[in-house]
């Protein structure tokens, strides 16, 4: 789900660690922790976050994935 783009456009990344056997990603969004794990507003209600990443993990297999970026 997008509405203004903001979180999507905050993506970081990849960083790639030592060696290329680690790549890292961050939304630097201030709201992208809220989106992802939910929050209660101030009036108590309770908004489910919602896990874009595991969501993102699970549709591609993450060694397939790595290998794609690596050929890059």
């Amino acid at each position: 789900i997008v509405d203004t783009g903001e979180l999507r456009d905050s993506q970081e990344g990849p960083s790639v660690g030592k060696g290329g056997l680690a790549q890292s990603f961050k939304w630097t969004a201030e709201h992208a922790a809220l989106v992802k794990d939910g929050y209660i507003t101030t009036t108590g209600r309770q908004v489910r976050g919602r896990d874009w990443i595991k969501t993102a993990m699970m549709a591609i297999p993450f060694d397939q994935f790595i290998a794609r970026r690596m050929r890059s």
